[in-house]
């Protein structure tokens, strides 16, 4: 794993809408690309059929680009029939479709090398903008990593923070309880489609996400199973949606250890939390920190300051002190009488 270039995504602070004019068609095409396993992977080939999907896959000369094994599963009008069937059964399930060009997809994946043609969302409220922090760690968390979870955020339950992780066991459900309980706004990514949960006693969470104003995204149609190559691949959406990403514990050959590659590649910040080299879930974390790759965070403040200066979220305003008045208590006279009102 090494640092790479850093790419454009916080350059551009994510928050430059561009100008897209995609049609019912193109939106039918690029869902129907979620369905062909062939272009999972396929970053550049993806890149490429993004701008416009109709355009590009009804020219002839663009088309003989294509590798000839795909040109026969990218025909427009096989896709175009397996998108409209794909979004009219997502809609049905009350699930939302948002393609590349629709202007509520989210800003921050436009500019990474490899960014989902179409995103299936559940979850009504419009896309969060402000300060996202991705939360990930180990499925095995220790009581290490649940107390540096409690005590590391406890400064973000603040406007214009939203927390991103990925509703597995562990750390990443640590993260979006906690997210609740603070009234935090909270997203999962999952590895997918969006009519299965997995694990399956996430369920109840899961709703509760939803219920709170919170979203649950997929780059994979409904009636796609959870498979092992399919959660790496996620992971990339998980950094891509914030602007920070924070590892809690991380064995090695890890999710969290993914979800951190993803991030130095697409430019993001990396924290991580130092723990015990005697335990398995801090090796990763610890070589992290060794190599350069993450910065160690030893309190809730470090995870502030990572943010940019032009995102980082602010304190919530301090209830402002009022003279004695005939509404409050005596009580309550008594002590604003006492304290200086500067």
């Amino acid at each position: 794993m090494g640092r790479r270039k850093k790419s454009s995504s916080l350059e551009n602070r994510g928050d430059a809408e561009e100008a897209f004019e995609w049609t019912r068609e193109d939106r039918e095409l690029a869902a129907g690309l979620t369905a062909v396993p062939e272009l999972r992977g396929r970053t550049g080939l993806i890149r490429s059929l993004l701008a416009r999907p109709s355009v590009l896959l009804q020219n002839s000369a663009a088309s003989a680009r294509l590798p000839f094994a795909l040109r026969d599963r990218l025909h427009p009008g096989r896709l175009r029939e397996t998108g409209r069937r794909l979004i009219s059964a997502a809609e049905r399930s009350g699930f939302r479709v948002l393609g590349y060009g629709d202007p509520e997809y989210p800003s921050l994946l436009r500019p990474l090398e490899d960014p989902p043609p179409v995103l299936w969302v559940e979850g009504h409220d419009p896309f969060p903008r402000g300060a996202g922090l991705a939360v990930v760690g180990s499925r095995r968390a220790t009581g290490y990593g649940r107390n540096a979870v409690d005590h590391l955020l406890e400064a973000c339950a603040r406007p214009g923070l939203y927390l991103v992780s990925g509703l597995a066991r562990g750390i990443d459900a640590f993260a979006h309880r906690w997210a609740l309980d603070h009234g935090v706004p909270t997203l999962a990514v999952m590895g997918h489609g969006l009519d299965t949960t997995y694990p399956r006693e996430h369920r109840a969470l899961r709703k509760k996400i939803v219920g709170r104003h919170g979203w649950i995204v997929s780059e994979y149609p409904p009636g796609t199973p959870p498979r092992p190559e399919f959660f790496p691949l996620r992971n990339r959406i998980i950094s891509g949606l914030a602007h920070v990403v924070l590892v809690v514990e991380a064995p090695p050959r890890s999710g969290a250890l993914n979800t951190a590659r993803w991030a130095l590649e697409q430019g993001k910040e990396v924290l991580a939390v130092p723990g015990s080299i005697f335990r398995e879930t801090s090796t990763g974390t610890n070589y992290l920190i060794q190599q350069g790759w993450a910065r160690p965070v030893l309190g809730p403040q470090d995870v502030l300051e990572a943010f940019p200066d032009w995102i980082r979220p602010t304190p919530a305003p301090a209830p402002a002190l009022t003279e004695p008045s005939e509404t409050n208590t005596p009580e309550e006279n008594q002590v604003l009488e006492a304290m200086p009102l500067d």
